[in-house]
């Protein structure tokens, strides 16, 4: 029932435009067809991570050659066999295994179970699990292709490697090694399969281009006309079009040139800026933010709630300006969606309302969040009636799978009682770099394992216990049980 995302193309664009439509376009009417590829995730393989390991089946052979505790957790290097991996005619000029192993060629002939066009490892997903203690890693690979053997089918690996996230900061907090850790772990390996399709067709309104240029070999200076008070329409978009098609991650030095140019725009030009976004991850979209925010006039709002749909990050601009009254319609339309993650600014302003109706909404937000929890978690536990205990469990399970930040929400992990909680919180306490925020941290932490001892030694003691506390669900408390 986990998902694990997967990299893949599952859209295509079925409308018939004219071939300048995407370079001229700015806002106005969008509409065509979508067709949506449904994949499933599917285990190809379980194997323990102990030490050398071997399963095979129709879809290739998957090898774990080493699995070796290290200082930052613990080193997995791996051997995938896929059969027929490549196409005879691969071979065609190719004198080495090496040269096999960097053509271009190769990677563009991977077929079977990958498909065409694809990087083999975008479609394997790596878990490390613990059936114990019910913890999952997702691996972040790192691979090779190389060619093994001397005749014209020669047999095709990916050899790959990996460490699991199992510091010796860690095995400190629980007492057990990385290496009794492998004892009992598993290694899953998962691949997408198609399961079915969905398409269909839409016009939209308000609809807006990212701009982005062509990359270029070398970059010279802006080349843009400066604008006047006689300026035209015609004359301010294309000066706005030398801003953003500027290959400004070629050259950031230009980015306080490029961020005076949008500037220049001042009040009465701004509309024109404000129908560029959404800017996607454009170079400059956190400038453009700055600018609106330092431009815009009460008379902006209504034209900038209409882009708020189109790009939630706006909704700073809207904090930073005192705004968010007025942008609360817009937030709640937003809310209820549920088809994008939302900035927590956003989730703090609707759960500061203590509304019931608004609880499903922000529940759901809540878990799909991947990091700044601990933002939202003080107002939510204000909100009468809201199932915080329920939505922490989920928005947990999530992050134990990495599809969250798990040190941004394991503190309001732990007041739970949940797993592996405290251990995530207490480690977190290296990490915090703002004094003020690591001395909240040590004393909610103090509170919680009911710390009355030497203040200058708690960290110390918590180090120490890490692994012996237990939670009490009558008293919401962690405790060290007495050794008899």
């Amino acid at each position: 029932g986990t998902f694990f995302p997967t990299p893949h193309r599952y859209m295509q664009v079925l409308s018939k435009l004219p071939p300048d439509y995407f370079s001229t376009a700015r806002n106005g009417s969008f509409e065509g067809s979508i067709a949506l590829d449904i994949y499933a995730m599917d285990r190809l393989y379980d194997l323990p991570l102990g030490g050398f390991a071997v399963q095979k089946n129709r879809e290739g052979k998957f090898t774990i050659q080493s699995c070796k505790p290290s200082p930052d957790g613990i080193r997995l290097e791996c051997y995938f066999e896929v059969p027929d991996l490549l196409m005879p005619d691969v071979f065609d000029g190719l004198s080495s295994p090496d040269n096999a192993a960097s053509s271009p060629v190769t990677r563009r002939r991977i077929s079977g179970l990958f498909g065409r066009n694809a990087d083999p490892l975008s479609f394997l997903t790596l878990v490390a699990y613990h059936p114990e203690f019910r913890e999952a890693y997702l691996l972040k690979l790192v691979n090779e292709m190389y060619s093994m053997g001397v005749t014209l089918r020669q047999q095709q690996f990916i050899r790959i490697y990996s460490t699991i996230a199992y510091p010796a900061i860690l095995q400190k907090l629980t007492g057990l090694s990385a290496a009794d850790w492998m004892k009992q772990a598993r290694l899953h390996v998962y691949h997408p399969v198609m399961r079915g399709g969905y398409s269909y067709s839409f016009k939209e309104k308000d609809f807006a281009f990212s701009p982005y240029a062509p990359e270029q070999s070398s970059v010279g200076p802006l080349v843009v006309k400066d604008l006047t008070e006689k300026s035209t329409q015609s004359e301010i978009e294309q000066y706005l079009d030398a801003i953003f098609y500027y290959p400004v991650e070629q050259n950031p030095v230009m980015r306080d040139e490029l961020k005076q140019k949008l500037m220049a725009l001042g009040s009465t030009r701004l509309p024109s800026l404000i129908n560029r976004v959404p800017l996607g991850n454009h170079w400059l979209r956190y400038d453009v933010y700055s600018v609106l925010t330092s431009l815009s006039q009460p008379s902006h709002i209504p034209q900038l709630l209409e882009a708020l749909k189109r790009d939630t990050e706006l909704v700073r601009v809207f904090q930073r300006k005192g705004w968010m009254e007025q942008a609360r319609e817009a937030m709640l339309f937003l809310i209820k969606q549920r088809n994008r993650s939302l900035p927590v600014e956003i989730l703090s302003s609707i759960a500061e309302l203590k509304h019931p109706d608004t609880y499903p909404d922000l529940a759901w937000h809540f878990i799909h969040l991947y990091q700044w929890h601990y933002q939202v978690v003080p107002l939510l536990e204000k909100c009468p009636g809201f199932p915080l205990s329920e939505t922490i469990q989920l928005a947990w399970k999530r992050a134990q799978v990495s599809l969250a930040e798990p040190s941004d929400l394991a503190l309001a992990a732990t007041a739970q009682g949940l797993p592996n909680a405290l251990i995530k919180a207490i480690s977190n306490i290296n990490s915090r770099q703002a004094p003020e925020s690591q001395k909240d941290l040590i004393d909610k932490l103090s509170s919680l394992t009911r710390y009355d001892g030497n203040k200058e030694k708690v960290v110390e003691w918590l180090f120490e216990n890490g692994n012996k506390f237990q939670f009490e669900p009558s008293t919401r408390r962690y405790t060290i049980p007495v050794q008899n």
